[in-house]
């Protein structure tokens, strides 16, 4: 992944849910490299925060997730 802001963005650990018995894959990664992909690491009192540090108003966050 060659973009700096994206890559902050999955620096995290993913321990706990490999402990959990989720299985984790990369694919989303070529999700991430699209154009008109941000992605949302942190809340903020009135919307979303960026990787880049932008912040985001927003009325609602809907997350979703592909477990079967």
């Amino acid at each position: 992944m060659n973009s700096p802001i994206r890559r902050a963005g999955r620096s995290g650990s993913h321990g706990e849910e490999a402990a959990a018995g989720v299985r984790l894959h990369n694919h989303y990664y070529r999700a991430l490299r699209q154009p008109n992909c941000l992605l949302i690491t942190w809340p903020a009192p009135l919307g979303i925060r960026t990787v880049d540090g932008a912040e985001h108003r927003v009325d609602c966050i809907i997350y979703a997730e592909d477990m079967p």
